[in-house]
């Protein structure tokens, strides 16, 4: 959690040195711009949020730096929008219209963050340290489980209920 609240005040902070966009590039419809069938739209979306949801926890091979890298990048990817938003719409209204349909997905994120974070530090252990670990399986599966659904709700409600 602390990484990815350090890249959103990295992107706060940088706010200065970014280039300006426009409104319409903040958000892609895809259901609206690209007149696909909604249930096609869903699986692009779940595959994104999927492969970055998969990556998180993968990152646990590098010891846990690819794992930091995606959610201080997420972190401030939001950051940006975050102030991106706010240079081009006064009412703030605006904002939660844009952020609460990803609000579930950064959910299931911090989730596979965590589930990395925590293999990482289980092979850690095993390999420099010359211990064994305490691998609690039950957790992993709970917490694997739990993430995932979360992105498979996620990018429900980001074709049905945002796209409408």
């Amino acid at each position: 959690m602390l990484i990815y609240t350090s890249g959103i005040g990295t992107a706060i902070v940088c706010r200065n040195y970014f280039s300006t966009i426009t409104p319409n590039s903040l958000s892609i419809d895809y259901s609206k711009s690209k007149n696909r069938l909604p249930i096609n739209v869903y699986y692009e979306i779940l595959e994104n949020n999927s492969i970055v949801y998969l990556a998180c926890i993968a990152g646990f091979l590098t010891f846990g730096i690819y794992t930091a890298l995606i959610t201080f990048c997420n972190g401030f990817v939001l950051g940006y929008l975050l102030v991106t938003i706010n240079r081009f719409f006064e009412n703030q209204s605006i904002l939660l219209y844009r952020l609460l349909p990803h609000t579930m997905e950064i959910i299931g994120y911090i989730i596979a963050s965590t589930l990395g974070f925590y293999l990482a530090q289980a092979l850690t252990k095993h390999f420099f340290m010359n211990t064994q670990p305490n691998i609690e399986f039950k957790k992993i599966g709970l917490l694997f489980t739990s993430g995932y659904l979360i992105i498979i709700l996620s990018a429900y409600i980001e074709t049905y209920v945002s796209a409408s």
